[in-house]
């Protein structure tokens, strides 16, 4: 970050402080308010971005630049169209930038060739400064004229105030777009013409590595280390191209190590670290451990959890599951959290969600899910366990059918020839004469008939036969 940056992120500070008090001075020039909204933008920051709207609207009322991002801003941000409409009409000054915005909220209703309209303003204006560029960028790629802009690259290059600008702008679209090859030829003539923006770098970087080159990737990233060796974000590209190149790993764990005590609340980043650890077997453990530091931290954040979970060591999900039993107990969200670990075939992690929701609350809504993700994990004792507890002696626990057949197959594979039988008989038992939705009529018609050929097989061989053909399941 360069002293104009900084000035422009103090400003960008004191701003929210000010907001925090209660009260903006009036005492922000336009200028300030322009960079202050502009910096907010970058940043994603759409509270200070209204802020600023609204202060101007009060303190400069007349200003063409601020009513400009404001007509932007009621298009973009709260889909005013016609607020933008009737900003644009009143206008007092001519610019590609108003022309732009009259074309993105006109062109859904009008039947002409977009390119034409784009080719008009053009042809019409010149000298466009910053804001113009980065509305004309994202204005063509709204559109469908990102083609459009690599036609016209060099005419509209020849009109940028600012033509480094434009080139970072319709690189990173180039970049989100997979055209990498014509993003690093952008970024190559970006960093000669400005060679010492550290961004700008990271970015050639990035649509290196995306194109499998690691060598030149690796190269990239250097240069933008030798021009800011603290920044995070060429230290986080660093950390990646290293990873994914032999001999590189070792390097790329410390450069991640460091970075992440430097950066508390960027999960972003820890996640990219954590799963770079998880993937590596003798770091498997230490990428479980400093997710659990960080829930111990942030015990409420349940994204947190779920990278944790997905890591795969039961004792630390049970003991982060634990405590966001404490700030949400609702059944309905952890059975739905666990039901969709199970359709993605993660049997442990449903099998730890509920598990923990069960010993926590001392009973489950529905055991569906926890039975068959058990039985799936091969863990039959834990299931004749469960039953023996929470069903056996309570007659008001509700097992589906679905259940039963858990229930009867665990009972078999641990040998155990009276609960199966039991089991088996409640299913042939059950009367489903008057269940009229098809799907669930064939669900019950389907599980009563491999419990008929099962039960066949335990009346004649007690649990000693081969489960392998009769096992839905296996």
């Amino acid at each position: 970050m360069d002293s104009e940056q900084r000035r422009v992120k103090k400003l960008y500070q004191q701003f929210r402080r000010d907001l925090t008090k209660g009260e903006i001075p009036s005492d922000y020039d336009e200028n300030d308010l322009i960079e202050i909204y502009d910096f907010a933008s970058d940043n994603g920051d759409e509270y200070i971005q209204l802020s600023v709207l609204l202060s101007a609207a009060r303190i400069y009322p007349e200003s063409e630049e601020l009513s400009q991002r404001r007509g932007y801003y009621f298009y973009d941000r709260v889909s005013l169209g016609q607020g933008a409409l009737d900003m644009a009409a009143v206008h007092k000054t001519d610019s590609a930038l108003w022309a732009i915005l009259w074309e993105l909220v006109q062109m859904p209703q009008r039947q002409y060739d977009p390119e034409e309209a784009f080719d008009a303003i053009l042809n019409r204006y010149s000298d466009y400064d910053d804001e113009t560029i980065i509305q004309l960028v994202g204005a063509c790629c709204y559109t469908n004229l990102y083609g459009w802009l690599k036609k016209r690259k060099n005419d509209i290059q020849k009109r940028c105030l600012y033509p480094d600008t434009f080139l970072y702008e319709l690189s990173e679209e180039a970049h989100i777009r997979g055209d990498n090859s014509y993003a690093v030829e952008l970024l190559e003539e970006l960093t000669r013409m400005v060679p010492f923006n550290a961004s700008y770098w990271v970015l050639l970087s990035q649509c290196y590595f995306d194109l499998d080159d690691k060598v030149n990737a690796l190269s990239a990233v250097d240069y933008a280390l030798a021009i800011d060796a603290k920044s995070t974000s060429a230290l986080t590209q660093k950390m990646i191209v290293l990873f994914n190149m032999k001999g590189g790993v070792d390097e790329a764990i410390r450069i991640g190590a460091d970075i992440i005590k430097d950066v508390t609340f960027d999960f972003d980043l820890l996640y990219q670290y954590v799963f770079m650890l998880s993937s590596i077997s003798e770091h498997k453990r230490d990428a479980a451990e400093l997710m659990s530091e960080y829930i111990h931290r942030f015990p409420d954040n349940k994204d947190l959890i779920d990278h944790l979970l997905e890591i795969g060591f039961e004792d630390l999900n049970r003991r982060a599951l634990d405590q966001y039993f404490r700030y949400d107990a609702s059944e309905s969200v952890w059975m739905e959290w666990a039901k969709e670990y199970l359709e993605l075939g993660s049997y442990e992690v449903c099998r730890d969600i509920l598990m923990s929701y069960l010993t926590n609350s001392g009973s489950l809504p529905e055991w569906t899910a926890l039975l068959e993700a058990l039985y799936r994990l091969g863990d039959y004792r834990l299931i004749c366990r469960l039953h023996d507890i929470y069903m056996v002696s309570d007659n008001n626990v509700l097992i589906t059918m679905m259940d039963r057949l858990l229930l009867m197959l665990a009972h078999i594979r641990c040998g155990k020839t009276e609960p199966a039988s039991l089991m088996a008989r409640s299913i042939l038992d059950t009367d489903i004469t008057h269940i009229h939705n098809y799907d669930k009529r064939m669900r019950y018609e389907g599980i009563k008939h491999v419990t008929a050929r099962i039960a066949e097989n335990l009346s004649a061989y007690g649990t000693d036969f081969d489960m392998a053909s009769s096992d839905p399941f296996s």
